[in-house]
């Protein structure tokens, strides 16, 4: 699910005036800068799409070979399909399907699909149909089905495996193919292929022919170059006849191999199409697999090739990268055969995927810009995005991300952002890691700003859950890394820029020419002094002859590498192609500072065959040490969880709860299944160079256990090598390891356990002691004695012509010396592979076998590296070389000789190296080299070689007739001639070395990690133990903090701005992070008039602010425009909103008003539907602008003119929103600025070149004179000025076939080189002057290079010119631009015009840039101002690009005034009446103020208020233009140009906003309605400017209502037309055309009308139907006479057929005119019906258990089919489904019958489960009893205690369940007695008090109050606290107020109950009460609890 959202270009006409306040803008004469744009990728983290498919990951010509590119490189890309040459196969000489199956299998590989056509030697084949379906029966299909049946035989079935490639059906994954691109599909009687009848039944015959020999086979297609578009029946046709043939295929093929916009806005129609088609048609949807897909510039680059990734995923479909370039190299993945370029690891990262993928929506972009693939894996708790397509910036947003399993309510996460940079397709390189660290989470959203991306690049976003120890901070950035491009350094000699043609070149150009004296020199920079990587991107093509085995001789080149004047050789191995480019590494010791990089050739003449594309330069390490050897981390958590195709589940998972691990976790379960059984983990490893290093294990195991490392095993096959480690137990992390051989580039390593451990990490060190364990043999010292050195004879295979003209093959004997020497670079001796045939008896003969002997220590098994070469090819063709890849065998000792392929190295004396696996014994060991000729292919010739044989001419003629070339119509038949490749050394080492080497010095690695501003570097790459190490760290910032492995380290200030730390004594792996202080965020937005304006304050401090809602300054992330705060206005309710400010503006003159607003709910069929958003601004008393907006659901700038008439006056300005509940407003960036345009007026905007010239780029509008951005000269559609390009020799122009909708002439051209879409940006579109460089007539004629336009204007007058001209191709500089210019041929002696004058002479650009020229220039007597920018010729290779013009007058007010007095004229005549509410009040308003601004006294400068009252009438105009006719459903001009606007005198219908249609959604009613051919409706149209109408395969928009090549839109309905086209030429009869309409109901009666023309005079007798062929047909009128040119309309009622109405038309006449159709509303009078109930719930949702149902608020509205509804009384429906017995939500229905129809809706409340009842309080009646005389015992009769419960019951308790304490009658007094009860953990207590009566106690007092405290004084109230004030009562605030509520205040006092009863509250706070004198004192002391 994939959604685009756009800055749209405004769209030309009245649409442009409903989007925003445009109306604001049309004074301005400078473009208005559109606002920041950044495009932005928001993925959905919520929003699955299901498993990720890796369909992507399928190649076509991908293996070329056994092992050749090698499993450990396919199968971490997870492949799916391959598609490759049938079995016996001759048209290439590589990737026969019984070669290759057994490698794609093994390696992951589900389908295998086979181009069984390829069995023809030459490419698209002519054999007649009956001749290939009988080949494919009797030839082809028998040799696959004795193939499959070894298969089968070695390795089993699905049903009895015998091994994992058993498990693989065979019969399923291997697919026929028997059609590529419609061929061969030739008619056996005709000998053509152009008739789609012959196609389909060419298709049934070789579909049957295959199932015939072949039960069991699966076949794919049709396998069309593009889906179904060559064909006039499209894809809809192929099905039908497959459907009723029963020829449907088992796989569903085609090609998608365009680019551009309009390529992918139609490739997911055409999936859907398909399985729309599948279902239609009753027939199954199979997989579909598009085999090719990407164009030849896509592949290799990362950036371009994501876009057909998720093209793929988002359609759930397989594909395959295309055949372009070579095979061998996984189509542009694989630099070598065990070798990763760039594109491998984007490749990979997309393979890493797991888990569901997710729904993103990208804005600000174009479909071929910004695009991405994610997903979310649960399980590993990871998310994965893939992204790239564009330069700049860009934003990624995982939205929601808190929301998921994987980071529930995270606030922040660990990121890692890598990228894959293009550098060329031959270059092995490694992903750069470009941010990591730890990010807070904005809203729950991960919001990444991602800077300098390159749009060939691709990106990888990888997400884990933080620690909460992780800190978010500034992210880690690499050190340095800069890419300068080739074309964009010094150019000198005669070293030239070429723009990148098939191949793609970085920026898109690059430099060629190179000699001694011609070159490049690149002027670099960098901080610090160091070791940086240089790594030069070139192409070497030179001796390479595609078409010519014999000439075909590829060469290295040495030329001449300078640094800062330093010169070196610089070895550039051959390419194959100049285009094909490679890397040319370097690693120097640069100083900080800047430096000269320079380039020379090596000989005296240009060399055009060498290109340089690009250099990155990237820091490397320390400065003047060796560069560090291979030492890497491999994180367990980042390993592939393996898993064999038929397991679904690993026992291995991620965990984060130990501590001490690096990366971002630890794996265990490795012991839960063993690797063998598709368990462990599995690391793709790529290294440097081959050889042994140490892998050792970060772990922790609580026992002794072990471990069982592999190397090289597959997807499916296990047999890679095995290391067994010893894993002591370890409480703490440890690592442990041992020494096992890796070969150069990628290693598959798989790690299982026998016991469970913690893994952290495998490390991967090189040392250099391996180089100890290797022995070294060279090829030349295995040569046997006995054989011949020199002279060697060979042969290879030729053809001549026998006596028919037929091929026979004979020899063509040759001879060549053993051995030889490389030429470049010289010296290396080596076997010539030729000196060694292929024979069957080789390893007999000394000749042809190399033998030598190895000694081995010990038996086991050794890894022999193969240093070989080889460039030969087999066969021609243009762009596909015939390459081949060289085999030996190798046999030890009486071993079975084993076979390998040896990939083509492109150049003889380029050497590439092969590591095999020999199984030795202990002792000597015999080793024999040789080839065994089992292994062939076949080729034949192309024409011109077949010619040159003699051969005759095929059995096959071409469509156009001509004889077709010998191998055209049969297999090759000339054998490949097998020898070894070119050996060089063999080099011999044990695979494991049983412990770890020693690594010495680089025992530990040094590394540097920074945030961005600053760098820090090391003095050591590595340290030994017990080592030292200094870094030196610089910022013009500071450091925030440094840390060295984790911990925090105190830098050392040398100087300032610089610092250093040593760390000594090194025992460890050593790292120092820093983090500098991060730059200062700009403030937000200020403006100096407007106070807050961008709401920074964080509140609306400045505004004036009125609202019945809310309004409040925000800071959510989706709702922010370029900054933190923005104002919402919002409310629950509808609602009024009003903000403002009167600001005081001090300087008079004109200024521009501008803010952002975006809205939720603008969608009008959305609950915000907005009444209304209305802006008035006044100034100096006066109203400016008076305007309502339209909601806009993106923020959209605001913008508009005012006259401020005075110094110092007042500016006025407010912004009214009308809305309903839920409609949000948000605001931001007000701002007022002087402007000094304030009359300059745009009368031409020209976007020369233009693609759609009906849309603007952004910011710009039209001129007053144009309402299209280019055409050519003529009459403008809408404002009748005559103007446009000018081709002095093709004045009229020239029809474009392709997507373009631009203006072409014969010399002129807009660029198509870059697409043919429509872009949003003024200087990326131009015009070029095509092909002037070598036009004789125009070097004849002109005498230069032009691209002239011409405008109508004002004779005389003079206008300021602005041209903008560009030098997109480093070959269009200098330029210069005149006016009124002719060259001296064209003036032929006489003088240039009065009006001319110079604009810019020797203009020069800089390459990829543009220059914009500006000056005055007149028009001439006649009114026609010319543009010209000239060239002289004669030139070469040159061009001129122009890529916009603007013409700007000064405008009068007076003109002005004539435009809106006009407008009141034609507002006027609007019908108002009949407009909805809402729009009545938009015009009423509008028509106001332009009415008080016309009656105005108004000066010069108010001409911007009169602009602003005109553009506000053209808005109320378009209003009411909108407003569709009541009494019609479809309005349809047949046949309209353009269809997004309405003839005046028409409207559209209800349910349309087009005028015409292709059958679909109506894209503003979602209707379904259009012209519908059953023959297929696409077709690439008439070509015309700015054409809107719709074609289809045989019925055309009538292509001549044009002038020019321009189409004419606003013509009466009554001109325009639909017609039959090309139905008589296809034999189609009767002549059809056909509409379908979607109505509102299912079968109602509708008025229909249809208009008819006869225009041609051949259309004068059609037959009007509707719902042809149904059971409703009617017969509208038959037989329609009509005269010619004439016109006549038919009409009648028509009753809908399952809610649709066709109207068809047909004729026997040469073709059909229909002109127009209405269709009314339902005139049916339907019977009023309940439709439904609908219920407002009742106000009480929750209920207590038992409680009855409260249904006060419960409203029931019934709802009828007429639209009209009615609130229910009570008791007029029943209730149900309530019972309050148990806890839990109740649905409760209600039910409403009326008549036989009953409807039911519900609504849910909730029974809350009861709450245990809690002991709250006891409460005391005190005893009958409460005098005592002294010594009395206690009474309790009549005392009853109360417990009370939190759920408000009670219960009495019985004596004895409580305690009774405190009572004593020892002495006189009042006594407090307890009363104490327990319940469960709750203790209560309560009081009551006795009176003791007094008496006379021993040695007392008899006269003092025993209550009376000693030493207190008897008349102070012993109750009242020390320092009271007795007065104050104890349950007062202290402060006095008497008026506070204790209840309400936390720090009052509350005060103890007294009296009969005594209740204490758990609430009760200390409480202090004064008794009188006798009366006993209690202190209860409670604290309330905090809320």
């Amino acid at each position: 699910m994939r959604k685009k959202r756009f800055w749209r270009k405004v769209v030309a006409g009245a649409a442009a005036c409903a989007t925003v306040l445009s109306a604001l803008s049309i004074v301005p004469a400078e473009p208005v800068e559109a606002a920041a744009q950044t495009p932005r990728m928001v993925v959905d983290m919520t929003d699955r799409q299901g498993e990720i498919m890796h369909g992507a990951s399928g190649f076509l010509y991908g293996i070329s070979s056994e092992d050749v590119p090698t499993t450990d490189l396919i199968t971490p890309l997870k492949p799916t399909v391959l598609a490759t040459k049938g079995i016996l196969g001759t048209e290439h000489p590589y990737g026969d399907a019984a070669d290759v199956a057994e490698t794609f299998f093994a390696s992951g590989g589900e389908m295998l699909q086979m181009y069984t056509s390829n069995y023809y030697a030459i490419f698209g084949p002519r054999p007649d149909n009956t001749q290939y379906a009988k080949d494919l029966k009797e030839i082809i299909v028998p040799a696959v089905v004795e193939w499959k049946e070894s298969w089968k035989e070695e390795h089993g079935t699905p049903e009895d495996p015998k091994d994992e490639l058993g498990k693989i059906d065979i019969d399923k994954s291997l697919v026929y193919l028997p059609i590529n691109e419609g061929s061969p599909q030739v008619d056996e009687e005709t000998g053509v292929s152009n008739n789609h009848t012959t196609f389909y039944e060419s298709w049934e015959m070789y579909y049957k022919a295959i199932k015939e020999a072949d039960p069991n086979a699966t076949v794919g297609g049709p396998n069309d170059a593009a889906y179904g578009h060559w064909r006039p029946g499209g894809m809809k046709g192929f099905l039908e006849y497959c459907a009723e043939h029963d020829c449907w295929p088992d796989v569903q093929t085609w090609h998608d191999l365009d680019d551009g916009e309009g390529a992918f806005a139609r490739y997911a129609g055409e999936f859907e199409e398909y399985r729309s088609l599948s279902k239609e048609l009753g027939m199954p949807e199979q997989q579909v697999v598009i085999n090719e897909y990407a164009t030849m510039e896509a592949c290799g680059v990362p950036g371009i090739l994501i876009r057909y990734i998720a093209m793929l995923e988002e359609n759930n479909a397989y594909g395959c990268l295309p055949f372009w370039h070579q095979a061998n190299n996984l189509n542009d993945l694989a630099a070598d055969a065990n070798e990763p370029n760039s594109a491998w690891w984007f490749y990979k990262w997309y393979a890493d995927m797991t888990g569901d993928r997710l729904a993103i929506t990208e804005e600000n972009t174009t479909l071929t810009g910004l695009t991405g693939v994610s997903t979310i894996d649960d399980e590993k708790a990871v998310s994965s995005t893939l992204f790239g397509g564009v330069d700049g910036d860009a934003t990624i947003v995982l939205k929601d991300l808190a929301s998921t399993p994987s980071f529930e309510g995270a606030s922040k996460v660990n990121v890692k952002l890598q990228a894959a940079y293009y550098k060329g397709y031959l270059g092995a390189a490694e992903p750069e890691t470009v941010l990591e660290g730890t990010v807070e989470l904005k809203d729950g959203n991960l919001v990444l700003d991602v800077e300098d991306m390159l749009a060939a690049t691709g990106y990888n976003l990888v997400v884990t859950p933080a620690d909460e120890d992780d800190e978010a901070e500034p992210l880690l950035v690499p050190a340095y890394h800069e890419i300068y491009e080739a074309e964009d350094a010094e150019l000198s000699g005669g070293a030239s820029a070429s723009g990148s043609g098939g191949y793609y070149g970085s920026g898109r150009a690059y430099v060629v020419n190179f000699s001694k004296n011609a070159g490049i020199d690149y002027t670099i920079r960098v901080p610090a002094d160091g070791k940086y990587k240089m790594e030069f991107i070139y192409g070497n093509g030179i001796g390479t002859d595609r078409t010519n085995e014999d000439n075909h001789k590829p060469v290295n080149k040495i030329y001449q590498l300078s640094i800062d004047g330093n010169s070196e050789e610089m070895l550039l191995n051959n390419t194959m192609l100049r285009d094909w480019t490679g890397i040319y590494t370097k690693y120097v010791d640069l100083t900080a500072g800047e430096h000269t990089v320079s380039i020379r050739g090596d000989s005296d003449d240009l060399e055009p065959n060498i290109l340089f594309d690009v250099l990155h330069v990237s820091y490397s390490g320390a400065y003047g040490q060796d560069t560090a050897l291979y030492n890497t981390l491999y994180e367990a958590e980042d390993a592939d969880f393996n898993e064999l195709k038929n397991t679904e589940e690993t026992s291995v998972s991620i965990g984060r709860e130990q501590d001490g691990y690096s990366g971002t976790g630890y794996v265990s379960g490795l012991n839960g299944v063993p690797v063998t059984d598709g368990g462990g983990i599995r690391w793709a490893v790529n290294v440097p160079e081959s050889g042994l290093y140490n892998l050792s294990l970060n772990y922790q195991s609580e026992t002794e256990t072990s471990a069982s490392i592999y190397v090289g095993n597959t997807a499916r096959t296990f047999d890679g090598r095995k290391t067994v480690l010893s894993l002591p137990a370890a409480g703490e992390w440890q690592e442990t390891g041992t020494a096992i051989y890796l070969e150069k580039g990628m290693n598959l390593v798989d790690v299982d356990t026998e016991a469970d451990i913690l893994l952290d990490y495998m490390r991967v060190q090189q040392t250099a002691e391996s180089a100890d364990y290797a022995q070294t043999v060279q090829a030349a010292d295995t040569i046997p004695e006995e054989a011949q050195m020199t002279d060697v004879p060979y042969y290879i295979w030729k053809v001549k012509a026998d006596e028919n003209g037929d091929s026979e093959l004979y020899k063509e004997d040759r001879t060549v010396n053993k051995t030889a020497q490389t030429v470049t670079p010289a010296g290396t001796e080596y076997v010539v592979g030729r000196s060694v045939s292929g024979d069957e008896n080789a390893a007999e003969d000394p000749d042809k076998y190399l033998e030598f002997t190895y000694t081995a220590d010990e038996a086991g098994i050794y890894a022999m590296q193969i240093f070989h070469s080889n460039d030969e090819i087999f066969g021609t063709h243009s762009y596909n070389t015939k390459i081949i890849d060289k085999f030996a065998c190798i046999q030890v000792n009486d071993q079975e000789p084993q076979r390998y392929f040896f990939i083509n190295s492109l150049s003889r004396d380029t050497f590439k190296e092969k590591t095999v696996y020999l199984n030795l014994e202990a002792g000597d060991n015999t080793i024999k080299i040789f080839n065994d000729d089992s292994w062939s292919v076949l080729k034949g010739l192309d024409n011109d070689q077949a010619d040159a044989a003699g051969l005759r001419k095929g059995d096959s003629i071409g469509d156009d007739g001509t004889e077709q070339s010998y191998y055209m119509d049969k297999p090759g038949d000339i054998p490949i001639t097998n020898a070894l490749p070119n050996l060089s050394r063999f080099v011999i080492t044990p695979s494991a070395a049983g412990s770890m080497l020693d690594t010495g010095a680089e025992t530990h690695k040094i590394t540097v990690r920074t945030s961005e501003g600053g760098l820090a570097v090391a003095d050591k790459n590595a340290v030994e133990d017990g080592g030292q190490v200094t870094f030196t760290v610089t910022s013009d910032r500071g450091v925030e903090r440094a840390s060295v492995n984790g911990e925090a380290v105190e830098l050392t200030e040398a100087e300032s701005g610089k610092w250093t730390y040593t760390v000594s004594d090194v025992s460890e792996d050593t790292e120092l992070q820093v983090i500098f202080t991060p730059a200062e965020q700009a403030a937000e937005n200020q403006d100096p008039l407007i106070a807050n304006n961008s709401f920074g304050t964080g509140d609306t401090e400045g505004w004036s602010i009125a609202t019945g809602g809310a309004a409040q300054v925000d800071t959510k992330y989706f709702n922010q425009y370029d900054s933190e705060h923005y104002l919402k206005l919002s409310g629950e309710e509808d609602y009024v909103a009003e903000l403002g400010q009167t600001v005081t503006v001090p300087e008079s003159g004109i200024y521009s008003l501008s803010f952002l607003m975006k809205n939720k709910d603008a969608d009008a069929e959305k609950t915000g539907d907005c009444s209304s958003i209305e802006l008035t601004v006044t100034a100096g008393g006066k109203i400016n602008v008076y305007q309502l907006i339209s909601p806009s659901g993106e923020y959209e700038k605001v913008e508009g003119l005012i006259h401020v008439p005075e110094n110092d006056s007042q500016v006025t300005f407010s912004l009214k929103v009308d809305a309903k509940s839920g409609f949000e407003a948000y605001l931001d960036d007000f701002t007022l600025t002087k402007t000094d345009i304030p009359r300059n007026v745009t009368a031409y905007f020209v976007d020369c070149g233009d693609h759609d010239p009906s849309t603007l780029p952004n910011g710009e509008e039209f001129g007053l004179y144009n309402s299209v951005t280019d055409q050519i000269f003529g009459e403008d559609p809408v404002t009748g000025k005559q103007w446009g390009v000018y081709d002095y020799l093709n004045p009229e122009g020239i029809i474009h076939s392709g997507e373009s909708k631009g203006a072409f002439t014969a010399n002129t051209s807009p660029n198509c080189n870059d697409g043919q879409a429509d872009v949003p940006s003024k200087t990326t579109n131009y015009r070029y002057a095509a092909g002037q460089d070598g036009n004789a007539d125009i070097a004849g004629q002109i005498g230069e290079m032009y691209v002239d336009y011409k405008f109508e204007l004002t004779p005389g007058q003079t206008y300021n010119v602005e041209v903008c001209v560009g030098n997109n191709w480093s070959n269009s500089s200098p330029v210069n631009v005149y006016a009124n210019y002719l060259s001296e041929k064209q003036l032929n002696g006489a003088e240039q015009s009065e009006a001319f004058s110079v604009i810019g002479e020797d203009v020069e650009i800089e390459p990829q840039d543009y220059t914009v020229v500006t000056g005055q220039a007149k028009a001439d007597e006649d009114g026609i101002l010319t543009i010209n920018v000239r060239r002289p010729l004669p030139l070469s290779n040159a061009t001129i690009n122009v890529n916009y013009i603007c013409i700007r007058q000064a405008q009068d007010i007076s003109e002005s005034l004539e435009t809106l007095n006009s407008l009141l004229e034609r507002v006027e005549a609007l019908d108002t009446d009949s407009l909805p509410e809402r729009e009545k009040a938009i015009v009423e308003k509008a028509i106001g103020f332009a009415e008080e601004v016309a009656a105005s006294d108004l000066s010069d400068d108010d001409l911007v208020i009169v602009d602003n009252a005109s553009a506000t009438l053209k808005y109320a105009i378009n209003e009411v233009n909108k407003v569709p006719d009541s009494t019609l459903l479809y309005f349809v001009d047949c046949g309209d140009h353009g269809t997004s606007t309405v003839t005046d005198g028409d409207k559209f219908g209800q349910f349309n906003t087009r005028t015409d249609q292709i059958y679909g959604e109506d894209p503003g009613t979602g209707m379904l309605w259009g012209v519908d051919d059953p023959n297929g409706n696409s077709s690439g149209g008439a070509g015309l400017l700015n054409d809107e109408g719709v074609y289809t395969q045989y019925t055309w928009a009538h292509e001549r209502d044009q002038v020019d090549g321009t189409a004419q839109d606003n013509l009466d309905k009554n001109t325009t037309f639909r017609y039959a086209h090309g139905q008589v030429e296809n034999g189609i009869d009767p002549r059809y055309v056909t509409y379908r309409f979607q109505v509102d109901s299912e079968d109602g009666t509708y008025p229909v009308e249809v208009g008819l023309g006869n225009i041609w005079g051949n259309s004068g007798n059609p037959d009007v139907y509707a719902n042809l062929g149904t059971e409703g047909e009617t017969v509208i009128s038959e037989d329609v006479s009509i005269e010619t040119e004439g016109n006549e309309a038919v009409s009648a009622e028509v009753q809908a057929v399952d809610g649709f109405i066709t109207i068809d038309v047909r004729s026997s006449d040469d073709t059909i005119n229909v002109n127009w159709i209405k269709i009314g509303t339902n005139q049916t009078v339907e019977e009023k019906v309940l439709t439904g109930i609908e219920v407002t719930p009742p106000v009480k949702a929750d209920y207590e258990i038992g409680e009855e149902l409260d249904l006060t608020g419960l409203t029931v509205t019934a709802r009828y089919s007429d639209g009209s509804s009615a609130v229910l009384e009570d008791g007029s429906y029943s209730v149900e489904g309530f019972a309050s017995d148990e806890a839990g939500d109740r649905t409760v229905t209600i039910s409403y019958t009326e008549g036989e129809i009953t409807k039911t809706a519900s609504f849910t409340v909730h029974v809350k489960a009861p709450v245990p009842a809690v002991l709250e309080s006891i409460e005391v009646t005190p005893p009958s009893k409460t005098e005592y005389e002294i010594g009395e015992e206690f009474d309790g009769s009549g005392m009853t205690v109360t417990a009370r419960y939190s759920d408000g019951s009670e219960k009495t308790l019985e004596a004895g369940a409580y305690f009774v304490s405190g009572f004593s009658s020892v002495k006189a007094g009042e006594v407090m007695v307890t009363v104490s009860y327990t319940e469960g953990d709750v203790t209560k207590t309560a009081e009551f008090t006795v009176t003791v009566n007094p008496g006379e106690e021993p040695g007392g007092e008899p006269g003092k109050d025993p209550g009376e405290e000693p030493g207190g004084e008897p008349d102070k109230d012993p109750g009242e606290e020390p320092g009271k004030e007795p007065d104050k009562e104890p349950g007062r605030d202290p402060s006095g107020n008497p008026d506070k509520d204790p209840e309400t205040d936390t720090t009052v006092s509350e005060s103890v109950q007294t009296g009969d009863k005594l209740s204490i509250l758990p609430a009760v706070t200390a409480a202090v009460m004064a008794v009188s004198a006798g009366t006993a004192v209690i202190t209860v002391k409670y604290r309330k609890k905090r809320r």
